[in-house]
């Protein structure tokens, strides 16, 4: 049995069959200090997503921890269970990744990490992230963001900042029913 990890991994994936293993592997691929887990949370894919996240929870039972779905829930409630889960891993940090997306540096975590392990008093880190299109192009997913926001910047209908690139304290989980 792990002790708890630093951080958890938070995954979603729905049908994301093209995507998945490259998402499990950019996290697998991490150099860190610390431990961390995966926790996947699958929800009812209708193509080969389940069977490829099987194997990479069988492949790796200490790191990748799956929450497979026998059918379709939806995005809210796979991503509260999901939420739930991680808190209950007892990390103090939780990473969020989609299951279409990719982490490109293999400090990613440590480097996020490193900066709040330093600085108690910030909830969360992120970084300007890139869409790679099927035409090799390379455009920022929203444009620059700034050092430093508020909670004002963030409490708004759309986040500042790619999901893929939040790293936050566990404690700062907030899902309440109006956020659906």
């Amino acid at each position: 049995m792990m002790d708890s990890p630093l951080v958890a991994v938070f995954m979603l994936t729905y049908n994301h069959q093209a995507y998945i293993e490259e998402a499990i592997e950019s996290v697998l691929s991490q150099k860190t200090t610390f431990s961390w887990q995966l926790f996947i949370g699958e929800d009812g894919s209708d193509d080969d997503t389940p069977i490829l996240c099987k194997y990479y929870a069988a492949a790796y039972p200490n790191q990748v921890k799956l929450f497979s779905r026998e059918k379709n829930i939806g995005i809210f409630e796979n991503a509260n269970l999901l939420f739930q889960s991680c808190l209950a891993s007892g990390a103090k940090y939780i990473a969020m990744l989609e299951g279409d997306d990719v982490w490109i540096s293999s400090v990613k975590l440590q480097s996020q990490i490193d900066i709040l392990e330093k600085n108690h008093d910030i909830a969360g880190t992120y970084h300007n992230t890139s869409y790679l299109y099927p035409d090799g192009s390379i455009k920022p997913v929203k444009g620059f963001v700034p050092e430093f926001l508020e909670l004002s910047n963030v409490i708004s209908q759309y986040s500042p900042f790619n999901t893929s690139s939040f790293v936050f304290r566990s404690e700062h989980v907030c899902r309440p029913s109006w956020f659906k």
